[in-house]
């Protein structure tokens, strides 16, 4: 499939809520769309009109998929270059989630987790690391609220491995604020959850701590 037609088919509100139910031609459009693909005003325009249908999805499964799509919308704008309407992306992504029963599910706790990590990602890479702080400082209440409510098993090892990365992208942006001391806390959560995962990990932390 072709920029052009990515474009195109994103642009036709009439078959934008069917894309959205479409996980394989969603990861389709995320896979062809290299940043320096398109401009970040051409990516924008043919974005904004699919974002305006997301409101039309009803079932719980339709909305978890609009909320990684709009997740994947805003990454892809912040590597474009445009970190406002990422911003934008991000806040729908948050708003979608947060609208639906998000307290007593696991799975749309988990899709916030990684949108407000992600969301501290982008700003940390453009220099805005105190706004970063923030997101990362929700990404990590969020997966350790998560830990009671998951099995022992695949699902609690991986939301242990995602705190352990949100604590350790916490530390490198206390650390750019001159704040060595919570740095050197956040570096040792990380490597406290990481080296029960992966013995040895180093991920970056341990050169930090």
């Amino acid at each position: 499939m072709s920029i052009r037609h990515w474009i195109r088919r994103l642009m036709n509100t009439d078959t934008a809520v069917t894309a959205a139910r479409d996980p394989h031609w969603l990861q389709q459009a995320v896979d062809w769309v290299p940043p320096d693909a398109v401009t970040a005003d051409a990516f924008r325009a043919a974005v904004e009109p699919w974002m305006q249908r997301v409101p039309e999805l009803r079932s719980h499964d339709d909305l978890i998929l609009a909320a990684k799509w709009l997740r994947s919308i805003a990454c892809q704008a912040a590597d474009r270059g445009d970190l406002a309407f990422a911003q934008i992306g991000f806040a729908q992504c948050r708003a979608l989630l947060m609208a639906m029963d998000w307290q007593s599910d696991p799975d749309i706790q988990m899709e916030l987790a990684a949108c407000e990590n992600l969301n501290g990602i982008k700003l940390y890479d453009a220099d805005q690391w105190s706004e970063a702080e923030l997101h990362y400082r929700r990404a990590i209440r969020l997966r350790e609220g998560l830990a009671p409510q998951l099995d022992a098993g695949n699902a609690r090892d991986s939301n242990a491995l995602y705190l352990g990365g949100a604590y350790c992208n916490l530390g490198h942006t206390l650390r750019d604020l001159s704040r060595y001391p919570e740095a050197r806390q956040a570096y040792g959560a990380a490597i406290d959850l990481l080296d029960q995962m992966i013995p040895g990990c180093d991920c970056g932390c341990r050169s930090m701590y």
